[in-house]
């Protein structure tokens, strides 16, 4: 059984790993396919957290700003 962390995901956290992810992308270390799990890996090594939302994961994979938001 995974030990689940009580501290709460916080938006530098998830800063954090869009940065890495945008970064590793733009270097063509990932390809698109293995993207979702790419994200759930750094989650893991750069938070320690293995159970991210889902929605949380579309929107740092989304291609294109939504809203305006970067």
């Amino acid at each position: 059984m995974e030990k689940i962390d009580p501290r709460p995901l916080s938006a530098f956290d998830i800063d954090i790993v869009r940065g890495a992810f945008r970064s590793s992308v733009a270097e063509g270390l990932v390809g698109e396919s293995r993207w979702n799990q790419h994200i759930k890996d750094l989650f893991k090594e750069l938070t320690g957290y293995t159970d991210v939302d889902a929605d949380i994961i579309q929107w740092i994979v989304r291609k294109e700003p939504a809203n305006g938001q970067i």
